[in-house]
C-alpha cells in the first residue's frame, strides 16, 4: 500500500473518530440553542454615556420581560410573549433614554443571530444560531451586552448564570454543556468550528 493512501486512511479514520465523539455533544447543543432565548442589548457607540445607559436599558428592559415571560414554559412561548411585547419592550427603553437625556432612540425586535461561544460567571453557551430578543440603540455601533431570558437566569438585575434552580428548564443533557465548560473544552472548540463554517456557508447563500 502507498504512503498516500495509508495517509489518507489513516486521515478517514481520524475524521470518523472525531464524529464519532462530537455527533452526541453538537445534538446536545442544537438542542440547548433550541430551548434557549437570549437578550442582546447593542449601545450606540462605546462612548462612556452610551456604554453606561447600556447598561440602565438593560435593567428596564429586563424588569419589563420578566413581567411578560414569567409563566412561559418554553423558549417557544417565551419568544411569543416577547414578540407580543416589543412594543413595551421598545417603550421601557426609550423611556431611559429620555431619562438620561439621550436624543437618541431603541429598537427591540426579535430576531435569529449568530452568537460566538460565551461565557458567564460559571455558565457557556455554545457557539451557534439563537433566537434573540435584540434592543439596539441609536445607531448600535458600541459593545454589546447578552444575557438569557428563557431559561429565566439573568433576572432581576442580570447579575449572573448562576441560578441552579432556572437551569432546571434545560434537560440534562442540556445542563451538562452549559456547565461542563473545563470538562469539555476541546468539543467546545470543534463545536464553535463547526458553527463559524456553517453560518459562514449560509451567509454566502
Amino acid at each position: 500500500m502507498k504512503k498516500t493512501e495509508i495517509s489518507l486512511l489513516a486521515a478517514f479514520a481520524l475524521l470518523a473518530a472525531l464524529a464519532a465523539f462530537q455527533i452526541p455533544f453538537s445534538r446536545a447543543c442544537e438542542q440547548l440553542r433550541g430551548d434557549t432565548l437570549r437578550l442582546h442589548v447593542v449601545a450606540n457607540s462605546d462612548s462612556e454615556a452610551d456604554q453606561a445607559v447600556k447598561l440602565a436599558v438593560r435593567d428596564a428592559v429586563l424588569e419589563r420581560a420578566a413581567e411578560r415571560l414569567t409563566d412561559a414554559r418554553s423558549a417557544a412561548e417565551a419568544a411569543g410573549a416577547a414578540e407580543l411585547g416589543l412594543k413595551e419592550l421598545s417603550d421601557a427603553a426609550n423611556e431611559t433614554l429620555a431619562a438620561g437625556g439621550f436624543s437618541y432612540s431603541a429598537r427591540a425586535r426579535l430576531t435569529e443571530m449568530y452568537f460566538e461561544e460565551r461565557s458567564y460567571g460559571e455558565a457557556t453557551l455554545p457557539a451557534g444560531v439563537y433566537t434573540a430578543l435584540r434592543v439596539e440603540l441609536g445607531e448600535a455601533e458600541g459593545k454589546n451586552w447578552w444575557c438569557v431570558v428563557y431559561p429565566a437566569l439573568c433576572y432581576p438585575a442580570a447579575e449572573s448564570l448562576e441560578n441552579k434552580e432556572a437551569l432546571e428548564a434545560y434537560s440534562e443533557e442540556e445542563r451538562e454543556v452549559v456547565e461542563g465548560k473545563k470538562e469539555l473544552r476541546f468539543k467546545f472548540k470543534l463545536e464553535e468550528l463547526i458553527q463559524s463554517l456553517r453560518a459562514r456557508r449560509e451567509a454566502e447563500d
